[in-house]
């Protein structure tokens, strides 16, 4: 019998010198949108190597200490990714009551399949307790569309929208550059 325990003591020692598991790595990006809540790190979209926008959402969890070189992403895009390609947008929290609402606003939105403009909305919420998606119903005006914005929110619900750009990429067929906030009342839905 001992002869038995040897042979699996060498043999899962071999395994595991030479047997390298790997953990998800996503692939590269930028403009891609990234909002902290707790100890995990979201990550919305973003523009890949092959120049489209991902719909991928990523999150990771800094409350463990993690190899800078190794950091363990969750990718939880199968069971919530963005109903569309995602760049150049920001993302800002909402915890009212507390139910965590993340907005994602403005930046280019393409249709998954086709990789076509598919404007839709200028706003919409990702639902951390239920993983969905949906488009707020908004009253009040709508800013003009853009990219390349930034937003913050306090904790009362608003959501300040800084900046931005319009050009090809969100519609707009001449260039403008905005130099305005935008105030959006989460909690009441008015901007």
């Amino acid at each position: 019998m001992n002869y038995y325990n040897n042979i699996l003591f060498y043999l899962f020692f071999i395994i595991y010198l030479f047997l390298e598991i790997e953990s998800f790595t996503p692939i590269g990006r930028f403009s891609h949108s990234s909002v902290l809540v707790g100890n995990k790190l979201y990550f919305f979209g973003g523009v890949l190597n092959d120049r489209f926008c991902s719909n991928e959402v990523l999150y990771l969890d800094v409350s463990q200490p993690f190899n800078i070189q190794a950091p363990l992403w969750n990718d939880i895009t199968p069971n919530a990714g963005i109903p569309f390609r995602s760049c150049w947008g920001t993302a800002s929290l909402s915890n009212i009551n507390n139910e965590q609402t993340i907005y994602l606003f403005g930046g280019a939105t393409n249709d998954i399949a086709t990789n076509e403009d598919n404007f839709m909305s200028i706003i919409y919420s990702f639902n951390l307790s239920s993983l969905t998606w949906n488009i707020p119903t908004v009253k009040g005006m709508q800013p003009e569309r853009r990219r390349q914005i930034s937003s913050v929110s306090d904790n009362t619900g608003k959501l300040y929208i800084f900046g931005g750009v319009a050009n090809r990429l969100v519609g707009s067929t001449v260039t403008k550059y905005f130099n305005d906030m935008n105030i959006f009342n989460s909690v009441v839905m008015v901007n």
